[in-house]
């Protein structure tokens, strides 16, 4: 886990740009508006900070590796940012107005228990009525059009990717291989929820899905097509 998510990683994810993360925080003004501060789950390099407190008054950011906070703070906006863990978030109960898990943050642990753990931890902090809004992976086109191989070129380094289904979680796994001497190998692995066992999920944590989304400008869902699985929920009171 900890392997996978340091500075490499900011770099091997750095074609990802901030209009998917301004495009979604403006769906969210239009059609799901959240009061902050906002509470940014797995904020990375903090693409989402700036974003976030422009529209919702305010954002803070926590993330459990150094080199990725590192990054977070060479930008601009001076945001607030805390090293923690997700399934024990450092906050006071009620402590924010929303809170957002975007990019497929979840899903990243050994257990279960572990990932439902995040998603009491996130309606803990939740103020009466706040939101939560979880970006994940749509399952059923992911592993439908799953590219097995890979391979581009980052910086100066090649990159090879390998991808497969396994079905013991089930868990979507990628070896990355960074070449090199000596080569940088490494592992990812998010596991597969189906999205009304993550409603469900949700609901035990009391936080009640209102809305699903297929797509960062809000598109309808459609689980045989959608890119992504947005789930839109609030805490129940």
């Amino acid at each position: 886990f900890d392997r996978a998510f340091d500075s490499l990683y900011a770099d091997l994810y750095a074609h990802r740009d901030d209009g998917e993360a301004r495009q979604l925080v403006r769906t969210l003004a239009e059609r799901f508006p959240l009061v902050g501060p906002v509470l940014d789950i797995a904020c990375g390099t903090g693409r989402l900070l700036a974003p976030l407190s422009g529209a919702f008054a305010g954002a803070v950011g926590i993330d459990r590796s150094p080199a990725l906070l590192r990054r977070a703070r060479e930008r601009e906006g001076g945001h607030a940012l805390v090293r923690g863990d997700m399934r024990e978030l450092p906050f006071a109960a009620g402590a924010f107005g929303a809170a957002v898990s975007l990019f497929t943050s979840f899903g990243y642990f050994d257990r279960e228990a572990e990932d439902r753990a995040v998603l009491a931890e996130a309606a803990r902090v939740l103020t009466r009525h706040g939101r939560f809004v979880l970006d994940y992976l749509n399952p059923g086109p992911t592993v439908a059009h799953l590219i097995p191989r890979s391979s581009r070129i980052v910086g100066d380094r090649e990159v090879e990717e390998r991808r497969w289904l396994d079905e013991s979680g089930p868990f979507l796994r990628k070896e990355v291989r960074v070449a090199g001497d000596p080569p940088v190998v490494y592992q990812e692995r998010v596991r597969l929820y189906e999205p009304d066992r993550l409603v469900a999920q949700l609901s035990a944590c009391g936080l009640e899905v209102r809305d699903r989304w297929g797509g960062y400008q809000g598109q309808e869902y459609a689980a045989e097509q959608s890119a992504r699985l947005i789930l839109l929920a609030e805490r129940r009171p």
